[in-house]
């Protein structure tokens, strides 16, 4: 049996994903309980930030001699999501999406002897599927009205008084949209899961907050796309255009950029200007990740019978 578990909703979709392109069956848990019934031969784990049940089972795999495999499938804080307050804790392998983020992550002090470049299968099976959302070309028109802002929480995470390791927030970027939409543009706030619903109740302003919805209904519905740093974002730009990356006084890169996946924006008036244009760039950079269930397939049956 190949054990897989995380507290991160982007390694969960990694694996639900990677179970629908193989003929491997990765069995989910959320705690250990009974796992010493079910003798996994193998424990894959997803990366998320804090104590949670992705280091609890690389905790596990390592008491009981079993191999254990953990997932990247973002390009940020590469160690960081591996430290803990007893010390750093590294699975056996660590899956990265690709030649980039191994250097990032090297550089980032990951040992390079545990990193493999594999792809992503939610990207793979996104492009997959990209003939299906043609019609979304249809968003090319003069007048941009639905908005749409990928929230994430990033204050709580990487800003407070004492640290800044973004140069910007989530309450930051909001205000700006605010500030700059024109007379008849709605905006609409996509929350993470993490993120409470209640989060920007505060702002006296008539717009839609959603927190759980189909990534089919965000494409048909918003005009725009404007985030900061999301997953999300380069999983939408598999599919179309007008996806942009706002981070003001960014104090690091956003891989997203980096590959022409996401249009970027530095400040409230290149914001406003490229929201008005944002579709010159649509790129075809998923279609680098086709095979990456096939890699990691064949990767994994070395530790399984």
């Amino acid at each position: 049996m190949i054990v897989c578990g995380s507290k991160d909703n982007g390694a969960l979709n990694y694996f639900r994903k990677l179970n629908s392109l193989s003929s491997l069956n990765l069995v989910q848990k959320d705690t250990l309980q009974g796992l010493n019934n079910c003798k996994p031969e193998l424990v894959i784990t997803g990366a998320a930030l804090g104590e949670n049940i992705d280091k609890e089972l690389i905790r596990y795999a390592k008491r009981e001699k079993i191999t254990s495999i953990s997932v990247v499938e973002n390009w940020t804080w590469y160690r960081k999501r591996f430290e803990s307050s007893s010390g750093l804790i590294l699975p056996d392998f660590i899956l990265l999406n690709d030649i980039i983020a191994k250097e990032d992550a090297i550089k980032d002090g990951l040992p390079s002897k545990k990193l493999k470049v594999m792809g992503n299968p939610v990207l793979e099976s996104l492009f997959l599927k990209k003939s299906e959302y043609a019609y979304l070309d249809k968003h090319k028109t003069a007048t941009k009205k639905n908005i749409l802002f990928i929230s994430e929480q990033l204050r709580q995470d990487f800003r407070n008084k004492n640290l800044d390791l973004l140069g910007f927030d989530e309450y930051e970027v909001v205000s700006d949209l605010l500030q700059i939409l024109k007379m008849g543009e709605k905006l609409t706030v996509k929350l993470h899961p993490a993120e409470d619903k209640n989060k920007y109740k505060y702002l006296d302003k008539d717009i839609n907050i959603i927190k759980n919805c189909e990534i089919t209904h965000i494409l048909e519905s918003a005009d725009v796309v404007v985030g900061m740093q999301s997953m999300l974002l380069i999983e939408l730009a598999v599919l179309r255009g007008g996806v942009i990356s706002y981070r003001p006084n960014a104090k690091t890169n956003f891989f997203g950029e980096r590959i022409g996946a996401t249009i970027a924006a530095e400040s409230k008036d290149d914001l406003r200007q490229k929201m008005n244009d944002p579709y010159k760039n649509i790129s075809n950079f998923a279609e680098a990740y086709l095979g990456s269930s096939e890699r990691i397939e064949n990767f994994i049956g070395q530790f399984v019978k």
